[in-house]
């Protein structure tokens, strides 16, 4: 486990096996059942060795499963606690670098009075590929803070942005294909 995400990853895959040992013992208790009747009624040469091996296999390959996912659950419990660390630590700098991309987007952004068409639309390329950037960490520490339980934080900031920028990309969208087309008839 390297960051959020394997260990993301790795909680999951636990979650998964816990969710479905449930289903799967019940169906174990049913197969088994079947073949103690089978092995009760029918003569011992009707189940070929390899399927009485299989059989035997099932169970033990099962258990080992388990025992696996426990070893590697107790490791993961010890790694949380460095990683919720470094979560708490990185949202409190991402805290500031929202709040830092607001300033320069409300200074420097699209939506600056007086700016041209074509400014702003270089502008808009710039803050949105830096909004990606913001989003994907909001995204990456979203799920970090869900992952081990803690309150969201809120960064109503990003979503209204997100709303400006994608209603940006459309009306500039819209002004391009109007000067591609008047382009296109001189």
């Amino acid at each position: 486990v390297k960051d959020f995400t394997s260990l993301k990853f790795v909680i999951d895959a636990i979650s998964d096996v816990r969710e479905a040992e449930s289903w799967i013992e019940n169906d174990f208790l049913s197969v088994f059942q079947r073949y103690e009747v089978l092995e009760k009624y029918l003569p011992p040469e009707c189940m070929t060795k390899m399927e009485m091996d299989n059989k035997a296999i099932l169970r033990v390959s099962w258990q080992r499963l388990l025992d696996k996912v426990e070893e590697v659950r107790d490791t993961v419990h010890q790694l949380q606690q460095p990683f919720e660390q470094s979560l708490l630590q990185n949202v409190e700098v991402f805290k500031k670098d929202v709040s830092d991309f607001k300033q320069e987007y409300d200074v420097e952004g699209p939506m600056v009075v007086g700016l041209n068409p074509i400014d702003a639309m270089t502008r808009l390329s710039k803050f949105d590929r830096k909004f990606d950037t913001l989003q994907r960490k909001y995204e990456l520490y979203s799920s970090g803070e869900k992952l081990f339980g803690l309150p969201q934080t809120n960064y109503p900031v990003i979503h209204e942005i997100k709303g400006q920028l994608e209603s940006l990309k459309c009306l500039y969208g819209v002004y391009q294909d109007v000067l591609t087309t008047m382009d296109e008839y001189k």
